[in-house]
């Protein structure tokens, strides 16, 4: 599925909703027009979706099969609960939101701002 496929409910959630969702959207069209780097996406990587296989090693479970920017990606890193405060589901001190973000943008080599919006 493209990304721009999976961002489709985005625009009427914003039009019934407001607030946020209508950067959100701004963003997200703004980021879809200009896709760089467009490859096969797992599009939910997160910590409970690697597993340990013993032999085989380290494997993702669960992809969602969506073709698109390669930044989108790494997003959901950002959602991951803080280390420490398992009872947050998202991470919440912005410390640890900043460090993150250092640590993918130069890991990757993707753009900051890009990976923000």
């Amino acid at each position: 599925m493209p990304l721009t496929t999976w961002f489709e409910p985005l625009a009427p959630a914003a039009r019934a909703h407001g607030g946020i969702l209508v950067r959100a959207t701004a963003a997200a069209a703004t980021l879809l027009a200009s896709q760089r780097e467009i490859v096969p996406l797992h599009a939910d990587l997160h910590h409970e979706n690697i597993l340990d296989f013993g032999e085989r090693g380290w494997l993702a479970i669960d992809p969602k099969r969506v073709i698109g920017e390669r930044t989108f990606e790494y997003t959901i890193l950002f959602c991951d609960p803080d280390l420490g405060l398992p009872h947050l589901t998202i991470a919440r001190r912005p410390e640890i939101f900043a460090q993150r973000l250092r640590t993918v943008s130069q890991a990757a080599g993707l753009e900051t701002r890009r990976l923000l919006l």
